[in-house]
């Protein structure tokens, strides 16, 4: 690895650390820093940095293991779907390590850090009870999304109470799908920022915003 390599390892893996004792405000962190290899490569001229894409993603597997290792303490729903959704993305880095594909990244957006921040904003915040994931309900029927468990009714029936996913979630959740998608799109099969560097593009946004 060139020198170059080397000092944007070392501030993406010192960047990735945070998360460890401040889940909400070190996972932004870690996703900011994340970007700031485009901007050091432009920045420093130390021999460049050789296959990138796999680099990055190489370099990604640090702040997603942290954010895993936050994750697994939490327990419940919160942890099942992170984990779910970190070994869905190391599904899709190893299938791009072994075709050298970036197209196949579009099948395997990574969304885990998408619910990891969702999850470290609603313990962070408080938010538990405004934003819950699932709703207690009663009926007679046994659906069931969680768990359900017979409760005897004032009438001597049967009613049973279940946990279900709380539904106000899926539009918010599927509007943030769809912006990883196009995001993923944009990156990796239009290759957009292929031929432009970070440098030039807060110029370009900066003389649009300021065109005097």
């Amino acid at each position: 690895m060139t020198a170059e390599m080397w000092i944007i390892a070392l501030v993406r893996v010192v960047g990735s650390l945070a998360v460890l004792r401040w889940p909400f405000y070190g996972s932004v962190m870690a996703i900011l820093i994340d970007l700031s290899d485009l901007f050091l490569m432009n920045l420093l001229d130390l021999g460049g940095v050789r296959d990138y894409q796999t680099f990055d993603k190489a370099l990604d597997q640090v702040y997603m293991a942290a954010f895993l290792f936050v994750a697994w303490r939490w327990g419940g729903a919160e942890r099942a779907v992170a984990v779910a959704l970190y070994g869905f993305r190391m599904l899709g880095f190893m299938a791009f390590e072994v075709t050298g594909s970036r197209d196949i990244l579009l099948l395997f957006p990574n969304l885990f850090e998408f619910w990891f921040v969702f999850c470290a904003a609603r313990r962070h915040f408080g938010w538990e009870k405004k934003v819950p994931l699932s709703l207690r309900v009663m009926g007679t029927g046994s659906r069931r999304v969680w768990h359900a468990k017979p409760l005897q009714t004032a009438e001597g029936g049967i009613a049973v109470e279940a946990e279900r996913w709380n539904a106000a979630l899926i539009l918010p959740v599927t509007g943030l799908v769809v912006a990883k998608l196009v995001q993923e799109y944009a990156i990796h099969h239009e290759r957009w920022l292929d031929n432009i560097t970070a440098v030039d593009a807060v110029e370009s946004i900066w003389r649009f915003v300021v065109p005097f």
